[in-house]
């Protein structure tokens, strides 16, 4: 009896080096450019510097304040599957208007690209404050 107590707690002991940990953390990233002003009609692109390789969640933010003028404009949300980011392909896009603070989020599963980036192009007679962020966390 004395040997089978034994060998079963060596055997749990034992276990709880093998199992592996369920909670093991998943990959996260966040990129954040600061705040960008664009006049009249003008163009902003935030490309991330990540290298993506695992599918997972990614969510593109870009929060928009009007600064004077009538703000217009469109948001792209753009990929490219070469690490060289030679071709890129628009997975969305949002519409600026005038109002005073707008936030817009794009969020995409399963997703998997190589590189990402935000393109805002303003127009008309205006200054338009921009906040492009990335995350993405690995599935």
């Amino acid at each position: 009896m004395y040997k089978f107590k034994f060998l079963f707690i060596l055997v749990a002991v034992l276990s709880l080096f093998v199992v592996p940990d369920a909670t093991a953390q998943k990959n996260f990233y966040d990129g954040f450019s600061g705040a960008d002003t664009l006049a009249n009609a003008d163009t902003s692109l935030y490309t991330s510097s990540h290298y993506f390789k695992d599918l997972g969640v990614m969510e593109f933010h870009v929060a928009i304040d009007s600064i004077s003028g009538t703000t217009a404009g469109t948001i792209s949300y753009q990929y490219s599957l070469s690490p060289a980011a030679t071709e890129w392909h628009t997975i969305g896009t949002d519409t600026v208007t005038d109002a005073d603070d707008q936030s817009h989020v794009h969020q995409l599963t399963n997703f998997a690209a190589a590189r990402v980036r935000i393109q805002l192009i303003t127009t008309g007679t205006q200054s338009t404050r921009a906040v492009p962020y990335i995350s993405f966390r690995e599935n």
